[in-house]
């Protein structure tokens, strides 16, 4: 991960649905053992992807167009 440390803070999206590589994610987990604000942060929208995934419509093709 190549942020400074403030920056650090707004990889928290994409850790939670899984936007980062293998090596930003161990980078991320490491930053979290140390920032009570990201930890806070990571309790309350670390279900997020399991909501978003229930509002995923079950039949194919639902975004071509009309």
């Amino acid at each position: 991960m190549t942020t400074r440390d403030d920056d650090t803070h707004v990889l928290l999206g994409a850790f939670v649905l899984g936007g980062l590589s293998d090596e930003d994610v161990t980078e991320f987990r490491n930053h979290l053992r140390s920032c009570l604000q990201c930890r806070q942060e990571l309790d309350r929208v670390g279900g997020l992807p399991g909501l978003l995934e229930l509002g995923r419509p079950s039949e194919p093709g639902w975004l071509a167009p009309i």
